[in-house]
C-alpha cells in the first residue's frame, strides 16, 4: 500500500502543477452571490423563520420589499436583506418565531502548522493507522440490510475514481456551471468523503466503508465556509431525499435556535447527524461547536495516533465521541493524497461505521 501511494503521490504532484493556474481562475470566476438582492447601506442578511403551518413567503410578501421565490429556504425559513428596524418590525409578527443574523460557519480542519493541502507526511505512514484504531483495517464494515444514504454536508466532492457519489447538488450562488470535476478547490469535502468510503482498491487510501451510498451536498465554499442560510438549505435537500447520515465537519461557537430548530426537525425524521466538536483546544473547558453541540447532534472529538484527546480537539460536556484526528490519509483535490487533521476527519470515521 505505501508503493502504490507513493506512485500516486507522484503522479498527483504533475496533475498539480498543470492545474492550479487553471483552478485557481475558475475559483474566482464562481466567487459567491448574494441570495436576493446587494445589501443597501445599513442592510444586514436576516434569515426568518415562521410557525410551522405559515409559509415564509406568505407571511413575509407584504411586509418584505423586493421578496421573492428565491428568498424561501424550506417552507417556514426566508433569506432576506433587512436593516436593524425592520428585522425588529418582523420579530413582533405572531406568525414570525424568529429573526436571526445570518451566521458564518466554517470547516473544522487545523491547518495551525501549515497548509494540509501540501503536507505529505501522511503518504509514509505504513498502512492507515486510523483504520487499525477503529478495527476497520482487516475487514471493512459490512452494509446494514437495505441502503445507507449518507450525505456529506460540505465543499463538495470531486468526481474521483476512487469515490462513488451517488448524487450531488451544489448550493453556492454562482457556481451552477462548475463542472463535478473541479467542484472542492479546497479538497475538505473530498477528504470527508474519502474517510467516509473511498474503494478498498489498493489505490491511494481506502475508507471505512465503502459500502455506503454516498450523496455531495456543497454548502460551503472554496474558502471552507458558508452562511447558515445555506447550511438549512442543505438539511433541508436531506430531509427531502430521505438521507439517513449527514456527516458535517463544519462549526460555528454561536447558538442559534433557527439553527437547532432545522436540527431537530431533521433528527425527528430520523436522519443520525454527526458532527464535528471544532478545533479549539481543551484546556478552556467547555467549547464544543455548533451543531455538535445541539443535543441531537453526535459530537466528535479528535485523539492523536496514540489514542489520546488531541491537543487541538475541542472538548466539552457535550463530547460524546473520540476517533483518530491526527496524520489521516485522506483523498484531496484532484486525487492528490494529502495529510489531514482536525475534528473534521474524526466526524467521518464514526460516519463510516454508523
Amino acid at each position: 500500500m505505501q508503493k502504490t501511494l507513493k506512485k500516486l503521490h507522484c503522479q498527483n504532484r504533475k496533475k498539480f502543477a498543470l492545474m492550479t493556474a487553471f483552478c485557481i481562475g475558475m475559483n474566482t470566476a464562481g466567487m459567491a452571490v448574494p441570495r436576493v438582492h446587494a445589501a443597501d447601506a445599513g442592510e444586514k442578511t436576516y434569515i426568518i423563520m415562521t410557525e410551522g403551518s405559515q409559509s415564509a413567503y406568505d407571511v413575509l410578501e407584504d411586509e418584505v420589499a423586493n421578496i421573492d421565490e428565491d428568498a424561501i429556504v424550506q417552507d417556514n425559513v426566508a433569506v432576506v436583506e433587512l436593516t436593524k428596524k425592520e428585522a425588529d418590525k418582523l420579530e413582533k409578527l405572531d406568525e414570525v418565531l424568529y429573526v436571526e443574523e445570518d451566521i458564518l460557519l466554517d470547516g473544522s480542519d487545523y491547518e495551525e502548522e501549515g497548509d494540509v493541502f501540501l503536507d505529505q507526511s501522511c503518504v509514509d505512514v505504513e498502512d492507515q493507522w486510523n483504520l487499525d484504531a477503529v478495527n476497520a483495517n482487516e475487514q471493512q464494515y459490512d452494509q446494514a440490510d437495505g441502503t445507507i444514504k449518507v450525505a456529506v454536508l460540505d465543499t463538495g466532492v470531486d468526481v474521483s475514481e476512487d469515490i462513488d457519489i451517488a448524487g450531488r447538488i451544489n448550493l453556492v450562488p454562482g457556481e451552477e456551471e462548475v463542472s463535478p470535476m473541479f467542484e472542492d478547490v479546497s479538497g475538505h469535502g473530498t477528504a470527508v468523503a474519502s474517510v467516509i468510503a473511498a474503494k478498498e482498491n489498493d489505490i491511494g487510501v481506502t475508507g471505512i466503508n465503502p459500502n455506503v451510498e454516498l450523496y455531495s451536498v456543497k454548502a460551503l465554499d472554496d474558502a471552507k465556509q458558508g452562511p447558515l442560510s445555506r447550511i438549512i438549505e442543505g438539511l433541508h435537500w436531506c430531509m427531502e431525499n430521505d438521507i439517513d447520515i449527514i456527516n458535517m465537519s463544519f462549526g460555528t461557537p454561536v447558538h442559534s435556535e433557527i439553527f437547532q430548530q432545522v436540527i431537530s426537525d431533521a433528527y425527528a425524521q430520523g436522519i443520525l447527524l454527526i458532527a464535528a466538536a471544532g478545533n479549539r483546544g481543551n484546556t478552556s473547558g467547555d467549547n464544543i461547536e455548533f451543531p455538535a453541540a445541539f443535543p441531537e447532534v453526535i459530537a466528535v472529538g479528535a485523539t492523536d495516533t496514540q489514542g489520546e484527546l488531541s491537543e487541538m480537539s475541542s472538548a466539552g460536556t457535550e463530547l460524546e465521541l473520540l476517533a483518530p484526528g491526527e496524520r489521516i490519509p485522506a483523498i484531496g483535490f484532484l486525487d492528490y493524497i494529502v495529510c489531514t487533521e482536525g475534528t473534521s476527519m474524526s466526524a467521518p470515521h464514526v460516519t463510516g461505521a454508523a
